[in-house]
């Protein structure tokens, strides 16, 4: 980044935010609509998506955004600003360095996939069930906006703009990593341990990247 972040103690009480769109979504898929007698998996029909799984990923990004608003307009209350939170302009070589390094990520599948096979986990792709696939115009709209301009961009502000931060300011860095990480892997918890797992390595790739474009200034990434 162009400077280093700004010294700004964020406060960890709305940590709890991390849970609360996957446990809203949980809560009116299972829960509400039964209530109020919608049938989802009819709901999924009429909308013509191929899994429960796409329609359930629109409520989760909405509930998300909810929550991101009220994260950064509550931080901001606090004198917390977006840019404070380490959401700079970056270069062009960063961006290409935050290519490369995601590559690490289709290696990860296949040694979670045998740590998960070692202590008998599920993997969720096991039992042969298709979490989001394309079959359907409408399959390919919602999987190609929620995902690229809803569900990255904000769980980047939640888990490594906000959480991440926190999280550094106030222990080691790996340290801050890891909890981050394990944090990330638990609202997951829907697509079985063995995912999780995955998703718990994984996570360490977009902490890293976070971590370097807040601490290295432009001219060192050059």
């Amino acid at each position: 980044m162009s400077e280093k972040s700004e010294k700004v103690q964020v406060s960890l009480k709305y940590f709890p935010l991390a849970w609360i769109a996957v446990l809203l979504t949980s809560f009116t898929i299972r829960v509400l609509f039964k209530i109020i007698g919608i049938d989802f998996l009819a709901l999924v029909s009429s909308l013509n998506l191929s899994s429960p799984w796409t329609l359930a990923l629109i409520f989760y990004d909405t509930f998300q955004l909810v929550v991101v608003i009220f994260l950064l307009y509550s931080l901001k209350k606090e004198e917390v600003s977006f840019k404070k939170l380490g959401f700079r302009k970056a270069s062009l070589k960063y961006y290409l360095i935050a290519v490369v390094m995601l590559l690490p990520a289709f290696f990860l599948w296949p040694v979670s996939e045998f740590i998960a096979s070692q202590f008998g986990l599920p993997m969720l792709w096991h039992g042969g069930v298709e979490v989001a696939p394309v079959k359907t115009l409408s399959d390919l709209v919602i999987l190609f906006i929620f995902p690229v301009f809803f569900c990255s961009p904000l769980e980047e502000v939640l888990y490594r703009g906000y959480l991440l931060t926190a999280l550094m300011q106030r222990l080691d860095t790996k340290i801050a990593f890891i909890i981050d990480s394990l944090i990330f892997a638990s609202i997951h918890y829907a697509y079985g341990p063995g995912t999780m797992l995955f998703i718990f390595f994984w996570n360490f790739i977009p902490c890293w990247l976070y971590y370097n474009s807040t601490s290295q200034s432009d001219d060192e990434l050059a």
